[in-house]
């Protein structure tokens, strides 16, 4: 035999051999201090939660629209951009462009299954100050807003994270988007989007951090998001 493979795959080589390395059938060779051992390959796995895979869709459907406008609408959004003037995220002494004020108004829509706004609507709403909360009640977790808000007018935009200690202050990248259906009722259910994110549900007195605005369904405008670090009713 050209090699002898012994425990903890280490390789010793024969006078045919005088190094080996790369990688073969699964396993790759490697030189180490010891000598060369023999490993299996670690493939990374890539786990697309199902709002990851949204997010590329909607942002494909967005671009390609955007290719697909004439100049004549483009410059509609661009005049738009400069009339409202969205900072950017950044950077507040900035503000984003006409093509990206049609997408960041238009990805929420997408996620909330609302229809993409082709032109820029003059519209501006009076965004109603309400106070929201996360509650566990059976049966489930709820999304809750004091006053409720008009179905009809605004839907939410909501991020929850995974539960935290109550001594953490910063949620860093653990904050994901939940699907949420204003009913225009005080309570909104959201159980199976926070499981389907984090695997369990959230209970009571419990901590999660919260990242929420209002938008506006005519407009797509979107009131200024708030960011709290919260206790679970």
């Amino acid at each position: 035999m050209l090699l002898t493979l012994f425990i903890m795959a280490l390789v010793k080589l024969s006078g045919l051999i005088a190094s080996i390395s790369g990688k073969l059938n699964g396993s790759c060779f490697q030189n180490t201090n010891a000598g060369i051992i023999l490993k299996n390959l670690n493939k990374k796995c890539v786990k697309n939660t199902q709002v990851q895979n949204n997010t590329q869709i909607f942002l494909s459907q967005l671009q390609n629209q955007w290719r697909n406008f004439t100049g004549a609408q483009r410059m509609e959004w661009t005049q738009y951009s400069s009339f409202i003037k969205l900072k950017q995220y950044n950077n507040s002494n900035r503000f984003i462009n006409g093509q990206q004020t049609f997408i960041k108004l238009n990805y929420y829509r997408l996620f909330y299954g609302l229809s993409i706004l082709t032109a820029p609507v003059y519209y501006f709403p009076s965004f109603p100050s309400i106070t929201p909360s996360v509650t566990n009640e059976a049966p489930g977790v709820y999304f809750n807003t004091i006053p409720t808000v008009s179905a009809v007018d605004f839907y939410f935009i909501l991020f929850l994270s995974k539960p935290v200690q109550s001594s953490l202050t910063n949620p860093g990248s653990m904050c994901k988007m939940l699907y949420v259906v204003n009913s225009g009722n005080f309570g909104n259910n959201i159980t199976n989007s926070y499981v389907s994110a984090f695997g369990r549900e959230i209970f009571t007195d419990e901590y999660c951090f919260m990242k929420f605005a209002v938008a506006c369904k005519n407009s797509g405008l979107i009131n200024i998001f708030t960011n709290n670090l919260i206790r679970v009713g």
